[in-house]
């Protein structure tokens, strides 16, 4: 089971929309046929160093002062090095 490891706040150069960005009403489902974006959040995975981590990313901020939050969900604990890492 996944669980939130922690959280990452990311800023972006407006004018930014979250929505515009990762929202793709057109398709693509072949190249990230995992992801999912419902209620404004994206929700999608990455493998790093052979171990696999959930992320959700949502806009915090707006198309003005654009900010992002990405929660990181993993199946074992992280310690302080592995999230810097």
């Amino acid at each position: 089971m996944y669980k939130k490891a922690f959280s990452v706040k990311l800023k972006a150069i407006p004018p930014y929309s979250f929505e515009l960005t990762v929202h793709r009403p057109a398709g693509w489902w072949w190249s990230t046929p995992n992801e999912i974006y419902e209620n404004g959040a994206l929700w999608t995975s990455v493998r790093l160093n052979s171990r696999l981590y959930g992320l959700k990313l949502e806009e915090i901020g707006d198309i003005n002062k654009p900010s992002i939050t990405c929660n990181v969900h993993s199946a074992k604990p992280l310690t302080n090095k592995k999230k810097t890492t």
